[in-house]
């Protein structure tokens, strides 16, 4: 049902791997002198080999990747029987050498959450509420902190920077509950902030693990207008709305209309 390709970057040093503006997938052999390959060589890949969806998975070898380095993966998506339809994904990773506990983090209401490439989406009008688990075996744990981030992007490099919410010292007691709770307020009263991480460390008796969410604030649209004709009328009039010239970089769902009743 799906095309499955892979690429890969050297996080905050390089770009994705390209020839000629052509995004090179993670498995071509081919060199970009500017933006070098994740791997040495392409013998420690494994692509999953389903017979309904091949390729749809993808294993790295210990050993293929760098220690002390991040990397970027993107997969991207297309549809066998109509390539309109796309979807890319991204998510990050870190070579250490350690073995910490899996962290999850996820979104207590799902639908508030709606993923979009690497972030997710959230309405400044809405809060973010997370949960966090450890999976597996988590014996001697010692503490639980979140941490807030702020964005702001590297076009240049492509890149993201992220830097610690200064004013969460001061707002923890009205803003951030356990599990984790960011009320609107975080978000109305820093309007020119678009892109936040929400991050959870679990301290362990020997080692820490984290897991991060990062957040993009869904501007509403613009540009458009409504009217309704006529003004005035009765139970039994037809009135006509119209709303032209709406814009949206992510498109127009629907429109919802209301009324009260004035007495």
């Amino acid at each position: 049902k799906w095309k499955y390709e892979y690429y890969c970057r050297i996080y905050g040093l390089y770009n994705f791997p390209n020839f000629q503006g052509i995004l090179l997938p993670i498995e071509n052999s081919k060199t970009d002198p500017y933006n070098p390959s994740c791997l040495s060589n392409q013998s420690g890949l494994i692509f999953g080999n389903l017979t309904t969806s091949p390729d749809s998975s993808l294993t790295i070898l210990g050993g293929s990747l760098l220690l002390n380095q991040i990397y970027q993966f993107m997969v991207y998506m297309e549809n066998r029987k109509n390539s309109s339809i796309q979807a890319t994904g991204y998510v990050l990773v870190t070579v250490d050498d350690t073995h910490p506990q899996l962290i999850v983090i996820g979104c207590v209401i799902s639908i508030l959450c709606v993923p979009n490439l690497e972030y997710q989406f959230v309405n400044p009008t809405t809060q973010v509420a997370l949960f966090a688990l450890c999976v597996g075996t988590c014996t001697n744990l010692q503490n639980i902190k979140w941490n807030i981030y702020q964005g702001s992007d590297n076009s240049s490099s492509n890149y993201t920077q992220w830097t610690l919410f200064n004013n969460m010292i001061l707002y923890e007691n009205i803003w951030f509950f356990c599990n984790f709770t960011a009320t609107n307020q975080l978000f109305l009263n820093n309007p020119q902030i678009n892109l936040w991480r929400f991050e959870v460390v679990y301290t362990f008796l020997n080692e820490t693990s984290t897991s991060a969410l990062n957040f993009i604030i869904n501007q509403p649209p613009y540009n458009g207008s409504c009217s309704i004709n006529p003004m005035n009328g009765t139970t039994t009039t037809l009135f006509t709305i119209t709303c032209p010239n709406w814009y949206d970089e992510d498109g127009v769902k629907d429109y919802s209309l209301y009324g009260k009743v004035i007495f």
